[in-house]
C-alpha cells in the first residue's frame, strides 16, 4: 500500500484546542455558559474513574476492602 493509498489520520485533540469549543452539530463557536457546561461534563466523566478532584469513583477496585 502506497503512502497516498492511506487514510490521513486524526491528529490529537491536543494539538487543536479549538475544535472542544466549536459546536458539534453547527460548528459554530461556543459562548461562556456552554464552554463551562462543556467543562463541568468532562470533569464529571473523569471523576467517574477517580480522575477529577475529590469525587469517589463510582466503582471499586477489585480486591479493596473498604
Amino acid at each position: 500500500m502506497e503512502q497516498e493509498d492511506r487514510p490521513e489520520r486524526r491528529r490529537s485533540r491536543s494539538r487543536h484546542p479549538v475544535r472542544d469549543q466549536l459546536c458539534s452539530r453547527c460548528g459554530e463557536l461556543l459562548g461562556r455558559e456552554e464552554m463551562a457546561l462543556h467543562a463541568l461534563r468532562k470533569k464529571s466523566q473523569l471523576a467517574k474513574f477517580g480522575l477529577a478532584g475529590k469525587r469517589r469513583p463510582l466503582l471499586k477496585r477489585k480486591g479493596d476492602g473498604s
